[in-house]
């Protein structure tokens, strides 16, 4: 059986500061038998910038609060076993009464949410029609009792997964180290196959973008009040800036809808078979 050589590209970011990324094949999890385990490290943030308006320049904080790793692999493919997902809240519900759990986790989950914020979720993303929710909540039985589950990572489809700001920080914005510490996936390579590319990419939906005014500076010395109207002229001048920095913008391919996402940032890598790569150089 092959041994498995690995290497990684140097990572591409459209903005360095809301999005980075980092895939490896750790040599501890490279085996013939297993397959290619992919660690995937993400890290988000949020970033600032400055619009000048009439007299006034405004501050403003943005970020994303969803997104999603997708994983597209050549000479082989992802093993449906030992897919990472990780839960951020449980809520029980039966006839009589609703009980609320929350598991702590990694990352930094809980943060800044109460229990009627943590309904408020809920109630937005159990409601078959939100649009917001795209997998990252599920109803679960287990011995004849249900829950709810608001999952931070979910395991959303053959080859890619969604991640959720709220639990990450107060303003429910992905913010910090999302993922790294757990093998993503398994990679298997494909019979007889002496090479695996695997690319890695993040991407966001321009429609989960968060914006916050920080401050705003007036020239005229008057106070300002930023009404509905600026805050989505905000939005849209910050829409076009990202727009114009992505690295792909495409139409989802994985449910035909017509939702736009933003590649944010992509990283590749590169396994080799040694034993064939010894048979060519002899």
């Amino acid at each position: 059986m092959p041994q498995w050589m690995t290497a990684s590209a140097r990572p591409k970011f459209a903005v360095e500061r809301i999005a980075s990324v980092a895939a490896e094949v750790p040599t501890n999890v490279r085996t013939s038998e297993q397959g290619l385990g992919l660690l995937v490290g993400l890290w988000c943030g949020k970033d600032r910038i400055d619009l000048p308006l009439e007299a006034d320049t405004h501050t403003l904080a943005f970020g994303f609060t969803t997104g999603e790793i997708v994983v597209d692999v050549k000479g082989g493919w992802i093993s449906t076993k030992d897919r990472f997902k990780q839960e951020s809240y449980r809520q029980k519900r039966d006839e009589k009464s609703t009980q609320t759990a929350s598991r702590d986790q990694k990352g930094g989950v809980g943060v800044g949410l109460g229990i009627s914020k943590i309904a408020n979720i809920l109630q937005l993303c159990i409601d078959a029609e939100a649009k917001t929710s795209r997998g990252l909540v599920s109803l679960e039985e287990i011995h004849g009792e249900y829950y709810h589950v608001i999952w931070r990572v979910a395991d959303a489809g053959h080859n890619f997964w969604r991640v959720f700001g709220h639990g990450l920080n107060e303003d429910g914005v992905l913010e910090h180290k999302v993922l790294g510490d757990e093998v993503l996936c398994t990679v298997v390579p494909d019979p007889g196959c002496s090479r695996v590319d695997i690319s890695v990419t993040f991407r966001c939906d321009i429609r989960d973008l968060w914006i916050k005014t920080e401050k705003i500076s007036s020239q005229s010395g008057a106070s300002s009040a930023v009404n509905q109207k600026v805050l989505e002229w905000n939005k849209q001048k910050i829409s076009a800036a990202i727009l114009n920095k992505a690295l792909k913008r495409r139409s989802r391919e994985i449910t035909g809808s017509d939702e736009s996402f933003l590649t944010l940032c992509m990283q590749k890598v590169t396994a080799s078979a040694l034993e064939d790569r010894r048979d060519q150089n002899a």
